[in-house]
């Protein structure tokens, strides 16, 4: 069993792998069960070599969810 996962329309992501993104608007779910607070880092590259990372970090569910909404543009 997975302790920590991201998933994107239901398919559950393997760490540092590369996934192609159908569309350019996406959700993206990331489920811990983790007891300490944890950070992630995303990148996401386009088909000309642009990379763009977002660093995120989340806290126990003991301390409450943390919610956050971004969105990348152009």
């Amino acid at each position: 069993m997975v302790e920590n996962f991201i998933s994107l329309g239901g398919k559950q992501f393997l760490p540092n792998d590369f996934y192609p993104i159908p569309d350019k608007d996406f959700r993206l779910y990331y489920t811990s069960e983790s007891t300490v607070s944890q950070s992630i880092d995303i990148w996401i590259v386009d088909t000309f070599g642009n990379e763009k990372q977002i660093s995120l970090q989340f806290n126990s569910r003991k301390f409450g969810p943390i919610r956050d909404v971004f969105e990348i543009t152009d």
